[in-house]
């Protein structure tokens, strides 16, 4: 049997809803997407939600606004694809990419004959999208030195 309180949560959600429809059909779609975001709050601080879903509830909310504010996901890659062009030139300047074949130049000399030259934004966004081939992975990675020198001083505090 559903509660007193529950029931007039879900009178509520039923009269937003229709006062979403209504503005929809009066061409307010801004003002209704806010009505119906407002409903789904609404049901995770007062419905009947167990604790996961709460949280998944929060997360919709947060990452996509309940489907009604898609544009958040691509900002949040939009600003990773920043934050990693950022760390990507920032590996340039201090020589820890190199060329991924050959003679392992660094990224930060010359373009060398046969290779193009390293391009810290379109690395980023390479590795940041799934499928995306803009061939700079292939020709460059990190510094040969810099890997070995973690693994000696992983292996160095682990040993006995």
């Amino acid at each position: 049997m559903v509660s007193r309180m529950a029931a007039k949560a879900l009178t509520r959600v039923a009269f937003r809803s229709a006062d979403a429809q209504s503005y929809r059909l009066g061409g307010r779609e801004p003002d209704a997407e806010k009505i119906l975001i407002a409903c789904q709050r609404h049901q995770r601080t007062r419905g009947g939600l167990t604790k996961r879903s709460k949280l998944w509830n929060w997360f919709l909310g947060v990452t996509v606004g309940y489907g009604y504010r898609l544009h958040r996901v691509f900002l949040f890659l939009l600003a990773l694809g920043l934050i990693g062009w950022w760390l990507f030139q920032w590996g340039v300047d201090f020589d820890l990419i190199h060329l991924s074949q050959g003679d392992h130049r660094s990224a930060s000399a010359a373009c060398p004959v046969g290779f193009p030259c390293f391009n810290a934004p379109i690395y980023s966004f390479q590795l940041l999208v799934p499928g995306l081939d803009l061939r700079e992975v292939t020709y460059w990675g990190r510094t040969p030195a810099s890997t070995s020198r973690g693994a000696v001083c992983c292996s160095s505090t682990h040993g006995s």
